[in-house]
């Protein structure tokens, strides 16, 4: 029987919320919550050993690269309100070495107890310590000109500096609720819940995916973020 016991602390309610709600999503694992003097406890369990520990070690992983990673962005950005330009610029650092950060911090999830703020404070050091020099430089850019065009152009650069697949992208919908598929490798792409807002949402899961060109079935986005997506990718409207 595998069993498991995660700390979210430092009030950090949105993660904890991330964490449960993801698990909630799972068939295989049970779990119960406890907070205490500003701290989550979750405490999970399942039958099957290999799926429950590999699933909690990626979850694990996607609270600090997305929640954690998210809000230290938020705090080390001067970057102007930018509406859904803003949140493509961090959706592309979010994503920018996810393939070599998420294999370190799975390492430190192999544990009964398992404290993410212990994580994040004594062994992603020298990887906070990376995230803020591309704050510093994205600040740079920004203090030259401070517009959403130029935070589109921002973010495409971020994009393009790393190598990916090229991957082709198609968003459409299915009884009216908009879904990803990328084409490239055949896979369904779920949006990252990070905001109330599911255009939002939506948008972090098609800037997780780095398009090169994203085929756009029917009208499953707003004009707003189809005009963002123009400026980090080749865009096709193939109709209804």
């Amino acid at each position: 029987m595998w069993s498991k016991t995660v700390l979210i602390e430092g009030g950090r309610k949105s993660a904890a919320e991330y964490f449960r709600k993801k698990l909630d999503e799972t068939d295989f694992i049970t779990y119960a919550t406890e907070a205490t003097g500003g701290t989550a406890f979750v405490m999970a369990s399942a039958a099957d050993e290999e799926l429950a520990e590999n699933f909690a070690a990626n979850l694990i992983a996607d609270v600090l690269l997305y929640c954690y990673k998210s809000d230290f962005f938020d705090k080390e950005l001067n970057v102007c309100d930018g509406g859904y330009e803003k949140i493509a610029l961090l959706g592309s650092l979010l994503f920018l070495d996810e393939n070599l950060e998420r294999p370190l911090i799975k390492r430190e999830t192999a544990h009964k107890v398992v404290s993410v703020d212990g994580i994040y404070n004594f062994r992603m050091q020298t990887m906070r310590e990376g995230w803020r020099q591309l704050a510093g430089l994205v600040n740079n850019l920004v203090s030259v000109a401070c517009d959403a065009g130029e935070i589109v152009k921002i973010t495409a650069f971020i994009m393009s500096s790393t190598e990916r697949p090229v991957n082709n992208l198609l968003v459409y919908s299915i009884n009216g609720r908009p879904r990803i598929k990328n084409l490239t490798t055949h896979k369904e792409v779920s949006p990252v819940g990070l905001f109330a807002d599911s255009e939002s949402n939506l948008l972090l899961g098609i800037v997780r995916q780095g398009p090169v060109r994203i085929n756009i079935q029917g009208k499953p986005l707003s004009d707003d973020v189809v005009k963002v997506l123009k400026g980090i990718a080749t865009i096709k409207n193939s109709g209804v």
